[in-house]
């Protein structure tokens, strides 16, 4: 296609050779051989809209990231397969059910939460959820957005998750080293003070007493 800059500003199309031939504004020639079809671009501007939509949808759909939409009472309206896989569902199987019936009940809550403020607020949030399947579990970050209608109505929800699950591996690792003794296996110097400093407050509040046994 000519580029929409040099639109009107080179000459008429004239055909040649039952090829077509357009002259750009630069003098340049571009000729279609003849028989040989120019292949559909779902993504031209203004033309197919159809195409266009199927385009960016199959985006989303083939996504490495789990990208899914949310109505406000907490209905799910998309989720592309990434999500559905995620959860060990098809993907017919989760639209149009509510999280409820997707994740247990703390997990659903925690996602309800964030799905409601950002319809409140219209902000965005971030949040750090679970999935377990079995026995596996996996860590996502995911951040929530308000989709505004022309007059700033939210009418959905967008979400995009990234799998921290290897960052998590790492943190809890981190926090066992600095918590633990390595060589016996048990709560070291710095641990063992926080939490008897705990245990001195909470006897405080309470009135009563308690003793510290060590060996």
């Amino acid at each position: 296609p000519v580029p929409a800059g040099n639109a009107g500003h080179g000459k008429d199309l004239s055909e040649k050779g039952g090829g077509t031939c357009r002259k750009t504004g630069h003098g340049r020639s571009i000729t279609q051989a003849p028989g040989r079809a120019r292949p559909a671009l779902p993504y031209y501007t203004g033309r197919h809209m159809a195409n266009e939509s199927d385009f960016y949808r199959q985006i989303l759909d083939e996504s490495s990231d789990p990208i899914f939409s949310f109505y406000p009472d907490g209905t799910y309206r998309y989720v592309n397969k990434a999500f559905a896989i995620g959860v060990n569902r098809p993907v017919t199987e989760i639209i149009n059910r509510r999280v409820w019936d997707i994740f247990p009940k703390d997990e659903a809550d925690k996602r309800y939460a964030a799905v409601k403020q950002a319809f409140e607020t219209r902000q965005d949030r971030t949040i750090e959820v679970k999935v377990e399947v079995g026995e596996k579990v996996t860590w996502f970050l995911t951040t929530v957005r308000p989709i505004l209608d022309p007059d700033g109505v939210p009418t959905a929800v967008v979400c995009v998750s990234k799998n921290i699950t290897d960052r998590k591996l790492a943190e809890d690792k981190l926090q066992y080293y600095a918590t633990t003794d390595e060589l016996t296996g048990v709560a070291n110097r710095r641990t063992g003070l926080a939490i008897m400093q705990k245990v001195l407050e909470l006897s405080r509040r309470n009135g009563g007493s308690c003793g510290l046994v060590y060996a």
